[in-house]
């Protein structure tokens, strides 16, 4: 029984701890994340994620982190006084498409 209880935390914390980006650096995803972007995030951040009325999403410096997971508790959750929170709207696969996209957009 104690065997079996390790294995399931073993388990567990593999899982939690794998929460990275599942599409990183795919040519499908960045291709899919650049249309999510543009219906979702352009009127805010730019065409180029330069910016505008929201932070630029080029230069590396993030508010609330820069890890793709950082990142998707952003797009998901929102942020306080802007960020709307797109759970609900977006499923987490085209959210993890849009950071995918994002990435190619870094300097």
């Amino acid at each position: 029984m104690r065997l079996i209880i390790i294995i399931f935390l073993i388990l567990f914390l593999l899982n939690a701890c794998s929460k990275d980006n599942p599409y990183k650096a795919e040519p499908e995803a960045i291709k899919e994340g650049a249309v999510l972007y543009k219906n979702n995030c352009e009127r805010c951040h730019g065409p180029e994620g330069k910016g505008g009325i929201c932070p630029n999403l080029t230069d590396g410096k993030w508010i609330y982190g820069g890890s793709d997971r950082d990142i998707f508790k952003s797009i998901s959750s929102g942020r306080p006084e802007g960020m709307p929170a797109w759970k609900g709207i977006l499923k987490k696969e085209e959210i993890w498409k849009i950071i995918t996209y994002i990435r190619t957009l870094e300097k």
